[in-house]
């Protein structure tokens, strides 16, 4: 569905991704995770358009090059983004925001089943589906923001560091949002600081995991050209640790 081939973005002149190569299957949700710095959201905010590629990269979706192609534009392919910084429009209530994709984005669902899915996985929302963007806490807009994505209908969801678990008041009766996107998402795609936090709803929690000390050097070599290491966790999730090579 998604191939991304020796993936290097510069950032302000400095090399950050270097020929990074992954695939994601239809079905799978795969996990980009590494320290801050390591180029999570450089890699997810680059296959929506917002940074241009090195020369040499490629990234296909679904065989369309999506290389020069504007953030819209992917997004009327079937991909769904919610940044790391959250942003809603604060004039909007909870509830234009969240439907504001069905308004633009023409679906072979209906708008209502796409709303009541996003709803589906964020059901505390519903309370307060009238309050403007402007008032939401940080951990609301984060909500929201995964939400309007899942309102696309998308065929690819990105997440940039999704939320964890659901907020403390509604923590006893409502499960993981993340966990409930395991079980509803077609496919989707991740970005975490720590391999803990991708999703400890995962009924094969915890994954095999592999670590590698030593110096810099040492870690280049042991890379052998990559910085994405794949590790295997249950049907559906991959995890690829990006290693920080400076």
């Amino acid at each position: 569905m998604l191939r991304v081939q020796n993936l290097s973005v510069d950032v302000e002149g400095s090399r950050v991704l270097r020929g990074i190569s992954f695939d994601v299957k239809a079905g799978e949700l795969i996990y980009l995770v590494g320290r801050n710095g390591a180029g999570k959201t450089t890699s997810l905010r680059t296959i929506m358009g917002f940074r241009k590629p090195a020369a040499g990269s490629l990234i296909t979706f679904e065989g369309v090059n999506l290389a020069g192609l504007r953030p819209y534009r992917i997004a009327r392919l079937g991909i769904g983004f919610a940044p790391e910084e959250s942003e809603v429009f604060g004039e909007l209530t909870v509830a234009e925001n969240i439907a504001l994709p069905t308004w633009t984005q023409a679906h072979a669902r209906e708008a209502q089943a796409r709303i009541e899915e996003a709803y589906r996985v964020f059901p505390q929302l519903e309370r307060y589906h009238t309050r403007g963007g402007h008032a939401l806490s940080g951990g609301e807009r984060k909500m929201v923001s995964i939400a309007r994505a899942l309102a696309l209908g998308p065929k690819l969801l990105l997440l940039d560091e999704p939320p964890i678990s659901a907020p403390s008041a509604t923590r006893s009766s409502s499960p993981s949002p993340t966990s409930t996107m395991c079980r509803i998402s077609p496919t989707g795609s991740t970005s975490s600081s720590g391999a803990r936090s991708c999703l400890p709803g995962c009924p094969n929690w915890p994954p095999r995991t592999r670590r590698w000390r030593g110096s810099s050097p040492e870690l280049r070599r042991a890379a052998a050209g990559t910085r994405l290491k794949p590790r295997p966790r249950c049907d559906r999730c991959v995890i690829y640790q990006m290693a920080h090579l400076t």
